[in-house]
């Protein structure tokens, strides 16, 4: 996640610099517009530490598990509550995980907390352990003086994502175990007409090499996949797709509603909840918008049409907290909504399971149906050659 270091200048004309953390460089002067102040200067910065280092591609592909980083979350959410400087709590953290991408956040984030850092800062020069999205976010509370309120956003959407991808491992770990099925029952027929040793050498020779490119080609892919403007193309592609798509505008919708809930019963203005909700809503498009929703508070607008400028949620959420605010009832709304959003993403989860499932057993099948064809033609070729040389003695 890029920092920026933006000056601006008030309309008595004292001037202030700001650190933030965001997307793109749209983003980060959205997030300083106010009707008092105007930008002077926006420079791309980094971490001012000596651990500056390029990300390792192989922490790209192979990202912290989601559950360590929720009770990493989770722990340094508590010590801050309890009044601790930030970088005694990255001190403490290290000795506790036991992660080695974790403890070197903690052991770089420490001196960089040491030298002025922000949180958002820190996690935002470690992509492999952190998503864009977590340092934006924290960029934004920070801002509004809500860390407290948004960090167990964080860690409750890491908790969640977690469960919901348990309910797929099984499916992935069978695909994996029918491929290899398949493709060993595709290949014995070889073993058959010609014999073990023919079948092993001629598996080895061809198969380990084409194994080998598919691997290669799979991880590019996954590494090229990281880039920013290929996760923005393939947010949009995703986001359209009758399944996937719809589990994820569920997620993005949680994730802003619980966020501004929270960071409103923190006392923050509903502009700077605005503010962080776009941020952890996800991808720099909504991002984006959320900010206009934002600077549409900001002028005195009314929360409906803000809420339908961020564009995460649906109308049907929009109509019921729009009802709610009429009534004076917006408070008690915000947690019937997120219960409502909680069963869907329930509903969702269970759609993607049971569609993964249906995609296995066809992928079983094509795979059992290919093995049999190579074996019925191998069958067939070596009666002919048998065929073929009693005619000819």
């Amino acid at each position: 996640m890029p920092l920026y270091h933006i000056v601006t200048k008030s309309r008595r004309g004292h001037a202030a610099e700001h650190t933030v953390v965001a997307q793109t460089r749209e983003a980060a002067v959205r997030q300083l517009t106010a009707q008092d102040t105007f930008v002077v200067s926006v420079r791309r910065t980094a971490l001012p530490t000596r651990s500056r280092r390029r990300t390792s591609p192989l922490g790209l592909l192979w990202p912290v598990p989601l559950d360590r980083r929720a009770e990493f979350l989770r722990q340094l959410h508590e010590m801050l509550s309890a009044g601790l400087p930030l970088a005694e709590v990255l001190e403490q953290l290290r000795d506790r995980t036991s992660d080695s991408r974790l403890r070197r956040l903690c052991q770089e984030g420490m001196e960089a907390a040491r030298q002025g850092a922000k949180l958002s800062e820190i996690l935002a020069a470690h992509p492999e352990c952190f998503e864009p999205w977590v340092a934006a976010s924290v960029s934004a509370a920070e801002r509004a003086g809500a860390l407290d309120a948004l960090l167990p956003v964080v860690v409750e959407d890491h908790r969640q994502v977690s469960r919901e991808r348990a309910r797929l491992t099984y499916p992935k770990v069978y695909a994996k175990a029918i491929a290899v099925l398949a493709v060993i029952a595709a290949t014995l027929p070889l073993a058959i007409t010609h014999g073990l040793g023919f079948w092993l050498v001629n598996t080895l020779v061809n198969g380990l090499p084409l194994l080998a490119i598919g691997l290669l080609a799979w991880h590019g892919l996954r590494l090229v996949g990281r880039l920013a403007p290929v996760q923005s193309l393939v947010e949009r592609i995703t986001s359209r797709l009758p399944v996937m798509g719809k589990g994820q505008r569920v997620a993005y919708a949680r994730r802003f509603l619980r966020a501004y809930r929270d960071m409103v019963r923190a006392g923050c203005l509903p502009q700077e909840a605005m503010e962080a909700a776009a941020s952890v809503a996800g991808p720099a498009r909504l991002e984006a918008r959320g900010m206009r929703a934002a600077e549409h508070l900001r002028r005195g607008g009314d929360l409906p049409t803000a809420l339908a400028m961020a564009g995460v949620l649906d109308r049907k959420t929009r109509g019921l907290l729009e009802t709610a605010e009429e009534t004076g009832e917006l408070d008690a709304m915000f947690d019937e909504c997120l219960e409502m959003l909680d069963d869907e993403a329930d509903r969702q989860s269970l759609r993607r399971s049971i569609w993964s499932w249906a995609l296995l057993l066809l992928l079983t099948a094509v795979l059992v149906g290919a093995g049999v064809i190579v074996g019925v033609v191998g069958y067939y070729n070596r009666i002919m050659e048998f065929y073929d040389s009693f005619l000819t003695e």
